[in-house]
């Protein structure tokens, strides 16, 4: 994960609205609905969700993370 960016998260919130216009399975359409809604919309959020994610994380250096 990279720094915020509203360009990327613009680009992925137009992936996930045409992936949405081409699936028919009512099931696949909340679970993307859900991911599209799920999307960070500024810079705030999305640290806290990097921070949730890998906060807790410490450095292993046999596999690089």
């Amino acid at each position: 994960m990279g720094p915020y960016s509203n360009y990327v998260q613009q680009k992925r919130a137009e992936r996930i609205a045409t992936i949405m216009l081409r699936v028919q399975d009512p099931d696949a359409k909340r679970i993307w609905r859900c991911h599209l809604a799920n999307l960070a919309n500024n810079e705030t959020d999305y640290n806290a969700r990097v921070a949730a994610l890998y906060g807790e994380k410490t450095w292993n250096q046999y596999i690089g993370m």
